[in-house]
């Protein structure tokens, strides 16, 4: 006599058949994504496991030669985004940064129009000693130096210098995700259709300068670039580099004095490459994070770049924490409009940004970007004691 059939173990099993061939799908077709993931990931004992396996089972498909078909595919798909302009009504750049409670609705961040003293008009950190054509990883910043960099908390943008050419002025996005994610897309509506502004897109998600390995912005910014050289280069990277790697087989541990000599010498490097054909850089700083630990490596990684970026005469540190900080230039989830409702600002991850969040500053960039006088000022109502915050 048969025992009867159990469903509950037939559904079992066809779910596991499923997973199965889930699994062996994404192995097959995702490879390489699976290579990329282990290799992004922190150093340490899971990538240690991690980063072999999908080594090897990367190197056992290759001959099928499904990841060159995939990154074909990517490559035309950012071909064809790159070669779409986004939708936006016709408004100028002029009304949409123009200072009223229609452009800029939120209650806590009103920055007024001001004229412009220095790019650190107000609490002014005086950088270390150094210059930033010594790329050699000999820092001028050590972890007690590091900690003393107070950062200032209003910024201003320089005048900008009159166009290279009679064409429109290239201005080339460029970082990681903290730039692909509500930044950029703010930015890029804003300057569709206006021909006298060309956006470039350079930024790339899961990225930064701490790994090259991973991703060597180095190599890839000129190919992003595609020949064109931009005027103006607005740039948001860091969200991925607080973390230790490797180094001639040596694990740098993040914030140690090793660690600190080579990243400022990458970002360094990396401004160098920016501005060397005379390209104004504006760096953003990192905001606020809602996790502490986050937060306060982010922190150093604000400090290391104010330090490189100060002494780069093409290059400006812009504080957005005013824009998008609480009044103590601390994480700040949700912003209230003028009419009462909330609106988030930051995305549930506590690190992006929201589309609304980069609208709060990016009037303040297209109006500097469309004009070449008086600069607008990152001033705000804020307590008189200056914050040292990302």
């Amino acid at each position: 006599m048969t025992e009867p059939r159990h469903p509950l173990t037939d559904s079992s099993r066809s779910l596991g058949w499923l997973l199965s061939v889930f699994v062996l799908v994404i192995a097959l077709f995702e490879s390489g994504g699976l290579r990329v993931w282990a290799q992004r990931l922190e150093i340490g004992p899971w990538r240690s496991i991690a980063l072999p396996v999908a080594d090897t089972l990367h190197a056992s498909l290759a001959p099928l030669g499904i990841d060159g078909l995939r990154q074909r595919t990517l490559a035309n798909l950012q071909k064809l985004r790159r070669n779409d302009a986004p939708a936006t009504a016709p408004t100028t750049v002029a009304a949409t940064c123009a200072a009223t409670p229609s452009a800029n609705p939120w209650t806590l961040i009103t920055p007024p129009a001001s004229s412009f003293l220095t790019p650190f008009s107000a609490h002014t950190a005086t950088p270390m000693p150094g210059t930033a054509s010594a790329p050699a990883p000999a820092s001028s910043i050590d972890t007690s130096a590091l900690s003393a960099i107070t950062l200032p908390l209003t910024t201003e943008l320089p005048p900008l210098p009159a166009k290279h050419s009679d064409g429109p002025r290239l201005v080339a996005l460029v970082g990681d995700s903290m730039m692909s994610v509500g930044l950029s897309a703010t930015l890029l509506r804003g300057m569709a259709g206006h021909p006298e502004l060309k956006p470039l897109r350079a930024f790339r998600s899961g990225t930064g300068l701490s790994r090259p390995e991973v991703f060597d912005w180095m190599h890839e910014y000129p190919v992003m670039l595609d020949g064109q050289r931009p005027e103006v280069i607005i740039v948001a990277i860091g969200a991925n580099d607080g973390q230790g790697f490797v180094v001639d087989g040596k694990v740098l541990a993040f914030g140690t004095d090793e660690w600190i000599a080579v990243y400022e010498a990458r970002l360094t490097q990396f401004l160098d490459m920016l501005t060397r054909d005379g390209a104004r850089v504006i760096w953003a700083s990192m905001p606020p994070m809602r996790n502490a630990k986050h937060n306060q490596r982010m922190l150093d990684i604000n400090r290391i770049a104010y330090q490189v970026v100060s002494q780069n005469p093409h290059a400006y540190w812009w504080n957005i924490t005013p824009y998008v900080g609480d009044p103590d230039g601390q994480f700040r989830e949700f912003a209230q409009e003028q009419d009462g409702s909330v609106t988030r600002i930051r995305a549930t991850d506590g690190i992006h940004l929201s589309d609304q969040g980069a609208a709060l500053f990016t009037p303040t960039l297209l109006h500097w970007l469309e004009s070449s006088a008086e600069p607008a000022s990152a001033d705000i109502h804020r307590p008189s004691n200056p914050v040292a915050s990302p």
